[in-house]
Formats: structure tokens, sequence, C-alpha cells
């Protein structure tokens, strides 16, 4: 419950790694990672009731990151220095890509896949660090643009045609033009881990080493006690909900 935060029901996850992502049709998509098999269980469910609706196996390795596109029905997975597309019917890799080796996050975005590599662009000739951003046309597979931005960097999100992405050691985010790859940087709070925003375009900055808070772009301060390190945005209830490590 958004209100309350009771559980209101509850699935199984099995013991590894689980995904979960909203299908075509507004059902429950999770998932769930087989190490033993080297495969991924696909399991959908209502969003009301939680009851399952099907089941499959699919031929896909679970990854470092991954992302799943409503509007192919395909799930973009980062593993090994490469990206990859697999259709949820089958039939194996439609695109691969190469990429760093250390890929943060994946997120589909309209007809773009945005990319995020924590530091895979050092080239240490400067101080600090260097991730990037990658940006992939979501129904060609081919790649858009590629850039090196300073700083380490874990997540990305987006309002338009801008991307956002964490600067975790540069207490910022850079605000990514994904027309020209043209950027800036905007410093907000410290550590910035997570990110969210919501309809109206505010940015919210889990502020984590800078008195656990959460700061927004519109100079706005939010108590989050206990270290806030994972930011959601939901439309439904027009709210923040914020995981705290502590």
């Amino acid at each position: 419950d958004a209100v309350t935060l009771k559980p209101l029901h509850s699935v199984p996850t099995g013991e590894y790694r689980t995904e979960w992502f909203k299908d075509g049709d507004g059902n429950l998509l999770a998932l769930q990672e087989d190490r033993e098999e080297h495969k991924i269980h696909a399991f959908w469910y209502d969003p009301e009731t939680f009851s399952e609706i099907k089941t499959a196996l699919l031929d896909v390795p679970f990854s470092e990151s991954m992302a799943y596109d409503p509007q192919t029905d395909s799930i973009w997975v980062a593993l090994g220095g490469q990206l990859m597309q697999f259709s949820i019917s089958g039939g194996g890799a439609t695109a691969t890509l190469t990429v760093p080796k250390d890929i943060k996050e994946v997120l589909v975005e309209g007809d773009r896949v945005l990319v995020v590599s924590e530091n895979g662009y050092d080239d240490n000739e400067e101080p600090g660090y260097k991730g990037g951003l990658l940006i992939v046309d979501a129904s060609t597979g081919k790649m858009e643009q590629e850039l090196a931005l300073p700083w380490k960097h874990s997540e990305v999100d987006a309002r338009g045609d801008e991307a956002i992405v964490t600067n975790n050691d540069g207490n910022s985010v850079s605000l990514v033009n994904l027309e020209t790859g043209d950027y800036e940087v905007v410093a907000l709070g410290s550590a910035a881990e997570s990110l969210a925003v919501n309809d109206e375009g505010t940015l919210y900055i889990a502020n984590r080493l800078g008195g656990s808070t959460i700061v927004t772009t519109d100079s706005e301060e939010l108590d989050s006690p206990g270290w806030p390190v994972g930011l959601a945005y939901s439309p439904s209830f027009d709210q923040i909900f914020a995981y705290n490590m502590l």
C-alpha cells in the first residue's frame, strides 16, 4: 500500500536476483536469474491480484544490468562488454554492440536505450574517474552516441530529450542533450547515487553523505534518515519512495 507501506500481496522470487518491469499489456513482468541453467525465468502477474498469468524459460543470460522494451517485447542486457537485445519470443540475440565491461544501468526510454558505464572510459590522464553514457536506437539496435563523462556513474533517468546521469564522486549530475550529446554539470547533494524525476520534471537526488536527505532542483531538501541510496517515483500516487541503507 503506497500510503501505509503495508504489504498487500507477495510472490516467490527465488534464490537469486529478480528484475521487475511492466509489459505492453500493463501486466507485471518478473525476470528471475537462473545461475544453474544460465538462463532467465520470466513470470507474468496480474497487477491487481498478483495472480500468475504465465511463465517462460528464456534462453537469455542474466546480466550486470538489463531493461525491458514493451514496444518490441524484448530485453536489453549488458554482459561482459556487450549490449545485446533478445526477443521475449526467442530466437537469440537480434542486436549486439560492444560496450565497456562495467555497465551499471540499462534504461529503455521511448525509442532509445540509455546505457551507463561506471568508469569504463577512464584514461588516467586527469584526476578522478570517467564513466559514460551510450545512446542506442531501440528499433534498429544502432549506436547513436557514445559519450565519456567525468566521474563515476551509477544511474540514469530521462525527461523528454534530456538524460540525467548521477556523478557519484562529483556530488553532481550531468544533464545530457540526447539529440546533440552536449551536457552540463549541476552540483546537487553529496555522493549522488540515485535519482528520480516526477511528472513535472522535478529532479530528486539521494543526498546520502550530505545529511541523509533528498535534494531537488526546486531547492527543496527532504529528510530521509538512514543514508538514502535508492529512489523511485510513482506517477500513480505522485510520490517519491526512498530506500535507505541504514
